[in-house]
């Protein structure tokens, strides 16, 4: 059974998974109305920086980002918005010493400098996830797709952990479903094809394939090692 992975919802459409029984189908990229923005800004020296929003839409632009990654990419650009002082240096709004106002208004506490910034890209990524142009659920589609051909499912989980997704369940079943099928062809991309002629050999195989993120028992399966064999 292959992998099939859905394309990315449009607006105001429910996704479906059905069964995994066609050649996997690229999914779509990002959003098509950012389609016309440049993939990376250009350097903006000596100008007024790009907006949270125009950074985050240039940035999704580029590539699918989990709201997780874009969050820390516009808390970054947002420090840099900052305005510099006499010495040129940027204040630090996530220092422990009172840090200005950069509306120039009174003097706020690094702390309450830090909540303003935090909650100004919380809206922002709000306003992103309403219209579509983020999403977790594309992001994870995205990367799915993108990495089964190489990865078991317990790689790919973790991958999408570190960004801040979870592995959806249709999602999971698929790769459940096709674990065999990738790890095998891994497995002759990797050693040609060619069995085992040891326990040494197979103990080898059986590594490289667990470290791909392959279970255990598929893993068994395509080196044709014996179950009270260790990898």
């Amino acid at each position: 059974m292959r992998l099939l992975i859905p394309s990315a919802p449009t607006r105001g459409h429910r996704e479906t998974v059905g069964p995994a029984t066609s050649a996997p189908a690229a999914p779509r990229g990002p959003h098509p109305e950012l389609a016309g923005l440049p993939a990376d800004p250009p350097a903006r020296r000596g100008r007024t920086p790009l907006s949270l929003k125009g950074q985050a839409l240039a940035l999704l632009a580029r590539r699918e980002h989990s709201r997780q990654e874009l969050r820390q990419k516009l808390l970054q650009h947002a420090r840099r918005r900052l305005p510099h002082d006499g010495a040129g240096a940027v204040p630090d709004p996530f220092a422990v010493t009172a840090a200005a106002d950069p509306w120039g208004e009174d003097t706020l506490p690094a702390q309450a400098l830090t909540e303003v910034l935090r909650q100004e890209v919380e809206e922002v990524l709000d306003w992103l996830e309403a219209r579509q142009y983020l999403s977790d659920t594309r992001f994870a589609e995205v990367r799915v797709h993108s990495r089964a051909a190489r990865l078991g499912q317990s790689r790919i989980r973790q991958e999408l952990s570190r960004a801040g997704v979870e592995l959806p369940d249709a999602l999971a079943q698929q790769l459940r479903e096709t674990e065999f099928e990738r790890a095998r062809a891994v497995w002759q991309r990797k050693f040609g094809g060619h069995p085992a002629t040891s326990p040494q050999d197979r103990a080898r195989q059986a590594r490289f394939l667990a470290g791909r993120g392959f279970a255990a028992s598929v893993v068994w399966q395509v080196v044709g090692a014996r179950h009270e064999e260790p990898i």
